[in-house]
């Protein structure tokens, strides 16, 4: 089976919504992070719980949340400036180095929690950037 060519796709985002997204498409079909500029920049993160259930009401699961971002920066770097923890959101402010992905973050930051918490899926599968 032959291979699409993604050229008319990365035409149409680039003519539609500028340049920006032409970082979003990869050779061979693979999609690159959302986020292509993040390295050495402060970012103000926001995430939703699913359906914005109040997960984090329950003081425990709050407490699960916050030791998970302090746990995963051993494999996966960043400077955490600051946090809040909210009953159906969370907001981070934080700085991945050169070479880390907020994607990778936020993506094992997330199963962490997730794992942790054991009351099946409780995030949205997105999140939020400022830059």
């Amino acid at each position: 089976m032959a291979k699409k060519s993604l050229f008319p796709l990365i035409r149409k985002i680039t003519t539609s919504t500028g340049a920006a997204f032409l970082a979003a498409v990869a050779n061979n079909g693979n999609m690159f992070q959302r986020h292509p500029i993040q390295n050495q920049h402060m970012m103000f993160i926001t995430t939703n719980t699913q359906s914005r259930m109040p997960v984090f009401e329950d003081a425990a699961c709050a407490r699960i949340a916050v030791e998970t971002l302090y746990s995963i920066q051993h494999f996966y770097p960043y400077f955490l400036f600051a946090f809040v923890i909210m009953p159906d959101h969370c907001h981070l402010l934080i700085n991945v180095p050169e070479g880390g992905s907020i994607s990778k973050v936020m993506g094992i930051y997330k199963r962490a929690t997730t794992f942790n918490v054991g009351r099946g899926a409780i995030w949205q599968s997105r999140f939020h950037l400022l830059i």
